[in-house]
């Protein structure tokens, strides 16, 4: 997880947790959105993620802090920038 911001290191490593805990795989998701599981990692860490996968992981029970930030205000690129330039 080079170059992410610490804050979204520890998000992602409470979503491995997470998947754990509740015996969800990154595969098993993927092949439930007819999607690779190294595209569904990049949804994970917030590149693009669809509706689809949001209500997937919501379906499932992922709480809303742990669901990768949407494009646009508030998105992942302006995450990391607003992180970047607090710490």
């Amino acid at each position: 997880m080079k170059g992410l911001p610490v804050n979204e290191k520890e998000r992602l490593a409470k979503v491995r947790g997470w998947f754990l805990i509740n015996g969800i795989t990154q595969r098993e998701l993927a092949k439930e959105l007819g999607i690779s599981p190294a595209r569904m990692g990049k949804i994970l860490k917030g590149y693009y993620p669809t509706e689809a996968a949001l209500q997937l992981l919501r379906h499932k029970g992922m709480p809303e802090d742990l669901l990768p930030k949407t494009a646009g205000k508030g998105g992942r690129d302006e995450v990391i920038k607003e992180e970047r330039e607090q710490g």
